[in-house]
């Protein structure tokens, strides 16, 4: 996935009204959403939703006009494996100590 901007916005971020996820643009009254912190993960999973029909966004010009990819590490279902693994792990119970048969000798 590639994001490319055709005809990027002219407006200043600086001038925008901050808001929870970016900032208020008062020329097109819309969100204009931060991308500048996330990673490549996050905004492929931003982009895959179906909320990301006509998004107006904030990016670092390294974000743009390159070919994201996601990360094996990063990726939703290695997050649930790790997860899975860890939690199976803590549940079985090991006996760590077995007491020995003790074997005894009768003196006659």
């Amino acid at each position: 996935m590639k994001i490319i901007l055709p005809k990027p916005c002219h407006e200043k971020w600086e001038a925008m009204t901050p808001q929870e996820k970016g900032k208020f643009c008062a020329v097109c009254s819309k969100t204009v959403r931060d991308f500048t912190k996330d990673s490549d993960d996050e905004i492929l999973d931003y982009f895959s939703g179906s909320s990301s029909q006509n998004v107006c966004g904030n990016f670092y010009e390294s974000q743009l006009n390159r070919s994201m990819q996601y990360s094996i590490i990063n990726s939703l279902f290695s997050k649930f494996a790790i997860g899975f693994i860890l939690t199976a792990g803590g549940i079985v119970s090991v006996n760590a100590q077995e007491k020995d048969s003790v074997k005894t000798s009768a003196l006659a």
